[in-house]
């Protein structure tokens, strides 16, 4: 238009007045988009907060999340596991990650991206600390900890699907697929987790210390030391100690190899030698790489000595003379004489024994009496005798023994009790007693029993009826004693039995009924109580099954708790209902005399539970809980991590699970719907807006162009240039 109209001025004068109805209209078209443009600038503007800023979840944060908190980087997700505690104070996130294989490397290593939950083939495992759902989850206790986590796959069905923000890497230990939901920071795996093999540690010890003693004072240490796992040995540091604990020698030798040594001379002196291994794995010690040496000094002046007499009785009159001596500093021994001589002084016994050992050894034979035995030793430095080789003995009259007698008495059916008495005169002694008891079958059982007394009692409990023999020896110092007198029998009748149960006697405590079954042993494996868990709901305002219908605002929905025994004997359960779920959306106003807990901060968890109680067998027990829907229903978004949490469905499980569906507001359905669109990401949502900017921007720069033109057009107009 603007091109026909300055075209034809030249021809046509009537065209000025066309020419300014169209100037009028750049006008508005120029302010027109001069709003538009500023509108645009404004939406970039808005659009960058979301690209810098991006919105969070109002409801991130749930019970069942690794981490109590939202992360937005790998950074933010490796600060708090470098700290191990959460918003929440816990302190078991390193624990969780190393249980299931994934380490910090692990982490670093791992790329940001979005996941969908079913991808994979819809085979995806998602770990959580609650059983969220029960009878598909598998428990792991989580090492070092009082931790226990939850796995279960995924991936519900096309109404759970959703995409998450997730570092995704693989696992060192093994090269197997894992992700981190940023939002929560709960593991998800490919398919149920494994734990992988752990890598051995690096180790290293020392492992040994031999000295070769090369003179009086001088020594070779020679050091071991073992390492395995690609541990490194640095250097060896010797050390000795004397007595005082004063430091007479202290050399560090550096090597790589697993073995070192080195040559020293010691002062005089008892000494602990140690060696200290500085390894890759620190410095070690060990008992096997400490040693004591000791340095004698020079030898003194030749000395010899009877150091000591002892006498040793080998039966009623032989005894045996033992000398002890002592030859240091080149001294030697030739002889021992042995002298005895009675009360009287008067010698009855000598002899001389040739040898050079500092040990000997002789026997002697002596009638009964009253001796005094004395020896010299005749040495290269004179003779040696003193007190400490001069000794006195007595040879008693020959010694007796004998069994006198055993004696039986019951203490039970089965218990026998047998006491023995035996006799000894000049020294006899008694050293044990033997009991041999023999069936009517000749079978034998043989019981020995230490003891020096002369009185012994034994007990014996016979596993069998019948008639027994037993028969008692007594064992002394003068050989094996028994006899008529230490004979005896004794005879074991069949024990009455029980009814219920014939491998109990009649009398013991355990021969009773079952409490409701009188013809049952009251430990028969049908003699229990058994529970069945029943639970129904209903929708008392519009009086029907309240899960065949949606819950509207202030709807009151009764759920009614079955308990039934159908065992044998009476037993007692204390029932529990957790209604967490279902106080999302409603409020309790009955619930039969149930002991409630306070929701805590972190898990907003709430139980209701009731007092143990007894239930017979074939009886039930119901309790009745009401609950009413809010009059304002939340739209409180759903929990990032939990699929169940603001679902607009009350879910309840009590043997049996329970959902009601709920009324919710219209934004709820547009959060499902939000949920399915596809996620362009900032950079597109950026780039869009950018040509749009572009566009507009060319659009008003047109329009004021136009304008000027027109300007210039209608000025040279008016000047008669045209």
């Amino acid at each position: 238009m603007f091109k026909k109209i300055v075209s034809n001025l030249p021809f046509s004068a009537a065209l000025v007045g066309q020419l300014g109805i169209y100037a009028r209209r750049l006008k508005k078209e120029e302010a027109a988009r001069r709003v538009g443009l500023i509108f645009t600038a404004l939406a970039l503007v808005v659009q960058s907060f979301a690209v810098f800023s991006p919105p969070e979840s109002a409801n991130a944060a749930d019970r069942d999340a690794v981490i109590y908190q939202t992360l937005r980087s790998k950074e933010e997700l490796l600060r708090v596991y470098d700290q191990n505690r959460d918003n929440a104070g816990r302190q078991d996130i390193k624990q969780i990650y190393a249980h299931f294989g994934v380490t910090r490397d692990d982490i670093v290593r791992a790329t940001q991206t979005k996941v969908r939950n079913d991808a994979y083939g819809g085979n995806l495992h998602f770990m959580g600390r609650t059983n969220a759902y029960p009878g598909r989850t598998t428990a792991h206790k989580v090492d070092n900890t009082s931790t226990t986590v939850y796995t279960t796959k995924w991936f519900g069905g096309p109404r759970d699907v959703k995409t998450y923000d997730m570092l995704v890497g693989k696992r060192a230990a093994d090269g197997k697929w894992f992700a981190i939901m940023l939002v929560c920071g709960n593991l998800v795996f490919q398919g149920p987790p494994t734990t992988p093999p752990q890598k051995p540690s690096p180790s290293a010890t020392c492992s040994g210390l031999r000295i070769t003693k090369l003179s009086r004072n001088k020594f070779t240490f020679t050091a071991n030391a073992s390492t395995a796992n690609g541990a490194s040995v640095k250097t060896y540091t010797y050390t000795a100690n004397d007595s005082s604990g004063k430091m007479v020698l202290n050399r560090t030798v550096e090597s790589s190899s697993n073995s070192s040594s080195i040559t020293t001379t010691l002062p005089d002196g008892s000494f602990t030698v140690n060696v200290s291994v500085l390894t890759s794995e620190g410095r070690k010690v060990s008992d096997q790489c400490s040693q004591k040496v000791t340095v004698t000094p020079a030898p003194p002046q030749p000395v010899a000595a009877c150091t000591g007499l002892t006498l040793t009785p080998l039966n009623r009159t032989t005894v045996k003379a033992a000398t002890t001596a002592s030859a240091t500093n080149g001294a030697t021994i030739r002889e021992y004489t042995y002298v005895v001589k009675d009360t009287s002084g008067k010698e009855v016994s000598k002899r001389t024994v040739a040898s050079s050992a500092t040990n000997n050894e002789t026997e002697l034979t002596l009638s009964d009496g009253n001796y005094v035995v004395s020896v010299t030793i005749n040495t290269s430095v004179g003779s040696r005798s003193g007190d400490e080789c001069t000794k006195s003995i007595v040879i008693s009259p020959a010694p007796a023994a004998s069994c006198n007698s055993l004696v039986a008495s019951s203490l039970s059916r089965t218990n026998q009790r047998f006491v023995t008495t035996a006799a000894t005169t000049n020294g006899a002694t008694v050293s044990g007693y033997t009991y041999v008891i023999t069936d009517k079958n000749g079978e034998t059982h043989r019981q020995k029993v230490s003891s020096t007394a002369l009185t012994h009692e034994y007990q014996y409990t016979f596993e069998q009826n019948g008639t027994y023999t037993i028969q008692v020896i007594v064992h002394t110092s003068q050989g094996d004693k028994t006899g008529e007198s230490c004979k005896t029998t004794a005879t074991i009748n069949p024990e009455p039995r029980c009814e219920l149960n014939p491998s109990l006697p009649l009398d013991s405590e355990q021969c009773k009924p079952c409490p409701d079954e009188p013809n049952l042993w009251y430990r028969d494996e049908n003699c229990t109580a058994n529970f069945e868990l029943i639970k129904s709901v209903r929708n008392l305002t519009q009086n029907t099954d309240a899960t065949q219908v949606t819950a509207r605002a202030n709807d009151v929905i009764e759920y009614s708790l079955t308990v039934k025994n159908t065992g044998l004997t009476t037993g007692k359960i204390a029932m529990k209902d957790d209604v967490t779920d279902s106080l999302q959306y409603a409020n309790l106003i009955s619930y039969d005399g149930a002991n409630v807990s306070k929701p805590s901060e972190l898990t907003q968890e709430t139980l209701l539970s009731w007092e143990e109680v007894e239930i017979a067998p074939g009886a039930t027990i119901t309790k009745l809980v009401q609950v009413r829907v809010k009059n304002d229903i939340p739209s409180m978004a759903q929990h990032a991590s939990s699929l169940q949490s603001y679902d607009c469905r009350m879910t309840n499980i009590f043997g049996n699970t329970t959902n009601v569906d709920v009324e919710c507001p219209t934004e709820k359905a547009v959060e499902g719907v939000v949920s399915e669109l596809p996620r362009t990401g900032a950079g597109v949502n950026m780039a869009s807006a950018g040509i749009v900017a572009a566009i507009v921007a060319f659009l008003y720069a047109r329009s004021r162009q136009l304008n000027t033109e027109l300007r210039l057009v209608r000025k040279y107009v008016n000047a008669g240039s045209i």
